[in-house]
């Protein structure tokens, strides 16, 4: 799930604004060059990632802090809420250009239930390991899931929210994965990953 937390520092003069979303982990200097380059971007800003999946954009207040009242809560210029504004903006374009990436670029992989979609048997371990050797010639990663129907009500809903585990293309992990898928070790390929896929929301 995607967070954003504005706050300010009075002594550095300074916005810092806190984003949190799982791609992150995977994409964030993706969404450090979009901050730095955007053209809406207020001067000075700068990026720092703090956890796997959180970075805080810093960037100075324009104008004066206008005040503070008895709760504490600070009054900026209008130029400084739409800077606040401006980065919002472009982290959640970021999530919608990530989101756009993944579909692309990742093989979804339900390992555990087939089942789902309008017709019986519309997937299958027959369809997987075609699934497997495209992804591969295309050099896309592969996102193990729990089930076919999960991913479809995810990417259908665009409710984007998956128990998952990410294996990235060119590594020992993912040349596991096409070996087990074409050798017919579908129960091994399950052990593998059984209690490994965390459940992940995108947004």
């Amino acid at each position: 799930m995607m967070k954003i937390i504005a706050s300010v520092d009075g002594a550095e003069q300074a916005f810092n604004i806190t984003v949190q979303t799982p791609l992150l982990t995977k994409y964030f200097p993706n969404f450090s060059g979009m901050i730095m380059n955007d053209k809406s971007s207020p001067k000075g800003v700068s990026v720092k990632r703090t956890d796997s999946d959180t970075a805080i954009v810093t960037f100075p207040i324009p104008g004066q802090i206008m005040g503070s009242n008895a709760d504490g809560q600070v009054s900026v210029s209008t130029e400084a809420a739409e800077s606040v504004s401006d980065i919002i903006s472009i982290s959640r374009r970021y999530v919608i250009a990530c989101i756009k990436y993944i579909l692309k670029r990742t093989e979804f992989l339900p390992i555990y239930d087939f089942r789902g979609g309008d017709k019986p048997g519309e997937y299958n371990f027959e369809e997987m390991k075609k699934d497997v050797v495209a992804a591969a010639k295309s050099k896309r990663d592969f996102l193990i899931i729990d089930t076919y129907e999960n991913y479809l009500k995810g990417t259908r809903e665009m409710s984007y929210e998956f128990n998952q585990h990410w294996v990235d293309f060119g590594t020992s992990e993912y040349a596991d994965v096409i070996y087990l898928v074409l050798s017919d070790k579908l129960e091994e390929l399950r052990k593998k990953y059984k209690g490994k896929l965390v459940k992940t929301s995108w947004f």
